[in-house]
């Protein structure tokens, strides 16, 4: 988190949005992105946040979902 958070291209942050993807789509893993990347896509278009003053951000803390793990 720490690198991620360091390595931002942009100064100032005004919104992170966090998932651990388990509890969308029936635990998708990191295929859960998508649903933090829409939030933030609302959250600029109704909300009014600039897109460089967001911070999409994934915590991986494994998966329950067999179909992933298999693969």
């Amino acid at each position: 988190m720490a690198a991620m958070v360091y390595n931002w291209p942009h100064s100032k942050v005004d919104l992170i949005v966090l998932t651990d993807g388990s509890n969308c789509w029936k635990d998708q893993g990191i295929g859960g992105m998508a649903v933090v990347q829409s939030k933030l896509d609302i959250y600029i278009a109704a909300g009014g946040f600039r897109p460089r003053n967001v911070l999409p951000a994934f915590l991986d803390v494994g998966t329950n979902n067999q179909q992933l793990l298999d693969s």
